[in-house]
């Protein structure tokens, strides 16, 4: 790739190359092709080769003298706008809100009094919808995040 050309990581990151890719995003040591695939599913070893290759080339990876591959470079494209952390500690962005407005939730419940008005039943349920809402959103960028 030349000076001049820009990367679209849009275009690599996609499909399996994507879930090799967060994969490794997942590990905070150099992987190795045979644990790469056994952690992925994929079919065979020559194609992981084949995405490792992808992401090579588009400088999102590096490999070390023994032969193992990891994380360069951290691009948020795709799925991956939703995740924040790094390693293990991948998770969704929207888990943040959804504890949030849960802990909102729970302390108003144990610290308010308990006056049955038209104000506290409606704090209750504006809290209560919007919990479920983080939550249910929560689940579904976790269910989405790329696997092979």
């Amino acid at each position: 790739m030349s000076k001049g050309e820009e990367t679209d990581y849009g275009e690599i990151l996609k499909g399996k190359t994507l879930a090799v890719y967060f994969f490794l995003l997942e590990h905070n040591q150099p992987l190795r092709i045979a644990e790469i695939q056994r952690g992925t599913s994929l079919s065979s070893l020559s194609l992981v080769s084949y995405h490792l290759d992808k992401l090579l080339k588009g400088g999102l990876i590096e490999e070390d003298p023994l032969g193992g591959f990891s994380v360069s470079k951290v691009i948020r494209v795709g799925v991956l706008r939703f995740f924040v952390g790094s390693g293990r500690l991948l998770l969704p962005r929207q888990m943040f809100y959804a504890l949030f407005v849960t802990g909102f939730l729970v302390t108003s419940i144990f610290f308010l009094d308990w006056v049955f008005s038209s104000t506290f039943v409606l704090l209750m349920f504006i809290l209560a919808i919007t919990a479920c809402i983080f939550w249910f959103e929560t689940i579904q960028v976790w269910k989405s995040r790329p696997l092979a």
